[in-house]
Formats: structure tokens, sequence, C-alpha cells
């Protein structure tokens, strides 16, 4: 949820390369993953505030996807999982 609230209002995020950031960062691009550790961490604070306008490309990539970002669309997203679940347990063709 940090990662869309950060690219929500236009500001470039750093995160882990973890499983749920990642999906959230493919969808947003509004910042940069990182393997998790200090090491990467710093190197990425490094490279935003040695190239602000990456920073400022990136939060307003962020925020105008995250405008378009629903309740709604999140319910949607989460039904059709359930349902292509549910499908694939019971011996059903899965839906797209």
């Amino acid at each position: 949820l940090a990662v869309t609230e950060a690219a929500s209002r236009g500001t470039p995020y750093i995160a882990y390369d973890i499983p749920a950031v990642r999906e959230q960062h493919e969808q947003l691009q509004g910042g940069l993953l990182v393997v998790p550790g200090p090491h990467a961490l710093a190197a990425a604070i490094e490279q935003l505030l040695e190239h602000p306008d990456l920073g400022d490309q990136l939060g307003g990539h962020g925020r105008d996807v995250a405008a378009t970002m629903t309740w709604a669309g999140a319910a949607a997203v989460v039904e059709q999982a359930i349902v292509r679940t549910l499908d694939s347990r019971h011996g059903r063709a899965v839906r797209p």
C-alpha cells in the first residue's frame, strides 16, 4: 500500500524487489525496485539524488497511473482471481 500511496502523490518510491511490491511496481512504474539489502537501497537513493529528473519522471508516471486505480477495479481483479482458482479446482476450463 505504501508504494501506491507514494505514487499517488507523485513521490518516486524505492522498494525491495519482493513479490507483493513487484506486482504493484509492474503496474505503477513510479519508482525503483532493488534487491533486498542496504547496499542496493543506498545505491538507489544516490541514483535519485544525483538524477532528480529521473525522480520527477518516475513520480509523474506513478501519479498518472495511480489516478486510474479504483476500489472497484481492485475488487474486480480479486474476483477474477477467485473465479479462476475455483474453476481450476473443479476441473473447469480456466477463464481468462
